[in-house]
């Protein structure tokens, strides 16, 4: 189950077409405006409601909707939990392939994928563990700031100073992600001792 606001709908209605017009109508945050305005909230306290029914000359109930929950069958919501894993291992095997030829890549984090939002599609920890695949933690030699930092016993912003000083020799991948070379790690090593 789940309460919804309609203020683009209703906003609309007035004369308000976004998010930005919202924030001057009511004087709240841009933060603020634009959860309300896309729907992203947790909870909105009484005087947001009161400015809203204020602005649009209406009651609360036509700010919100309650949408019921269906009962999904188990056939469905097993097809949506193999959905989600075949997304999760399609993108590790993407990974994966560019890990063999060499590109530094960002490996996803199957454990904690937020992708699927609702609790039909969202698998617990157990499941997740049991069908994620095992990625490799480095090939060719390239280890990610955070497996530096374990090797090293530091926190990872002490590994990015490293390379920001010159002292640890670093390859950006994509997305400006810092990889070392087992060789590099190992001189840095023996350059400390």
């Amino acid at each position: 189950m789940r309460m919804k606001i309609k203020i683009a709908e209703v906003g609309g209605k007035h004369g308000l077409k976004s998010a930005y017009a919202l924030q001057k109508a009511l004087d709240i945050s841009p933060t603020m405006a634009s959860r309300l305005w896309k729907g992203n909230f947790k909870q909105i306290g009484i005087e947001t409601i009161e400015k809203l029914c204020e602005l649009f000359k209406c009651s609360p109930g036509d700010l919100f909707v309650y949408e019921r929950d269906l009962p999904v069958a188990d056939g469905v919501r097993t097809a949506l939990r193999i959905q989600t894993h075949l997304t999760k291992i399609a993108d590790a095997a993407r990974a994966v392939s560019e890990l063999v030829k060499g590109n530094p890549v960002n490996l996803p984090n199957i454990e904690s994928s937020n992708d699927a939002q609702s609790d039909d599609t969202e698998l617990s920890k157990t499941e997740n563990a049991r069908f994620a695949p095992k990625l490799p933690k480095a090939t060719d030699g390239l280890l990610s700031t955070v497996e530096v930092a374990k090797r090293l016993n530091v926190s990872r912003k002490s590994v990015s100073d490293y390379i920001v000083s010159g002292k640890l020799k670093a390859t950006r991948g994509k997305q400006n992600h810092n990889f070392v070379t087992e060789a590099d790690l190992t001189a840095f090593i023996e350059s400390r001792t």
